[in-house]
């Protein structure tokens, strides 16, 4: 009786020795898999050395707002998977350069599938933002369009970058602007016109000549994409601009 006593819990142990190594093999895995991420092109602190505007570093955000101007429009923004949040802040300082209020959000993991509701946060504690949209690049435009379809009254409304409506939020009241690179080569073109019926109908949709999809972002050249013909720098006046326009044309 003892030795099959003692059998069964032998079993037992090597069963959760067997547990253990496995989660852990995983664990590693993972581990290595988030390391291995885009980085920006500079640090933080030297994209705040003679910036145009305010930076203000926050608990998982940066808030980047005008120097002089008071703005009542909000512009949150969802990095692309895998890159690192700090990337998107020249792209952002195009946008407060022409008078807007900008939410840069760090994600767990640099992957915002884990931090989709973001803008919940944010939105409830900036009240004196009046107009609120939510911005994403690539997997962070994918999550801004979950977030849009589970509390579409929050937004006015959707600025998708290389990215597309992942969730259909075809049906909401919403302004919404697809901005892609002619160049992208990590874009998956079908679904981008696939789930266009995700999108409202009156969505505008602009194709910017000679961009690609790593140059919304400054983090150097990513990996299959296409080859650019602008600068960066380019790209992002180029993208303000395109989405200044959108938002000044539905106000």
């Amino acid at each position: 009786m003892n030795q099959k006593k003692k059998t069964w819990k032998q079993k037992i142990a090597i069963g959760m020795g067997i547990l253990t190594g496995i989660i852990l093999i995983f664990a590693v895995i993972i581990e290595i898999y988030l390391a291995d991420y885009y980085r920006a092109g500079k640090s933080f602190q030297d994209y705040q050395i003679n910036s145009r505007v305010q930076m203000e570093e926050r608990n998982r955000m940066i808030k980047l707002s005008p120097l002089e101007k008071d703005n009542k429009i909000g512009i949150i923004f969802y990095p692309g998977g895998k890159v690192e949040y700090t990337a998107y802040i020249p792209i952002l300082e195009e946008l407060v350069s022409l008078g807007y209020t900008c939410y840069l959000c760090q994600m767990p993991g640099n992957l915002a599938v884990f931090g989709s509701d973001r803008a919940q946060e944010i939105i409830q504690e900036e009240d004196q933002i009046q107009t609120w949209y939510l911005a994403g690049h690539s997997l962070g435009g994918a999550m801004a369009s979950s977030y849009a379809m589970k509390n579409p009254s929050d937004l006015e409304g959707i600025i998708f970058l290389g990215a597309y409506a992942a969730y259909d939020i075809s049906s909401e009241n919403l302004d919404v602007i697809s901005i892609v690179g002619s160049e992208d080569r990590v874009l998956n073109w079908d679904a981008y016109e696939e789930n266009k019926t995700f999108a409202p109908a009156e969505t505008e949709y602009v194709i910017l000549n000679g961009a690609n999809h790593g140059g919304f972002g400054d983090y150097g050249e990513q990996e299959g994409d296409g080859q650019a013909s602008i600068t960066k720098n380019l790209q992002w006046q180029m993208t303000a601009n395109e989405i200044d326009a959108f938002i000044k044309g539905n106000q």
